[in-house]
């Protein structure tokens, strides 16, 4: 299976239950991107309370770190979302 990056759009907020910003700037564009409040329910940023680190800064060590980060919150984000 190959995947294809792209930018998400206002109409993915329709297509989606779930949309995860990887720091708060992203997460602010998300919000003025998103095209009804009533599906801001569905944005979320995927470490809650910090932002994922840029995986460019530190090296192999930095994409460890970041590696290791979102993979501890994969249990999380299950338990929330899909109890």
């Amino acid at each position: 299976m190959s995947h294809i990056a792209r930018q998400v759009s206002a109409e993915d907020f329709y297509k989606f239950d779930l949309i995860f910003a990887m720091d708060n700037s992203n997460f602010l564009n998300l919000k003025k991107l998103c095209p009804d409040p009533n599906l801001l329910n569905k944005l979320h940023l995927i470490l809650e309370m910090k932002d994922v680190p840029d995986p460019y800064i530190g090296g192999a060590a930095g994409f460890e770190n970041v590696i290791d980060l979102l993979e501890a919150s994969v249990d999380r984000v299950l338990k929330k979302f899909f109890r």
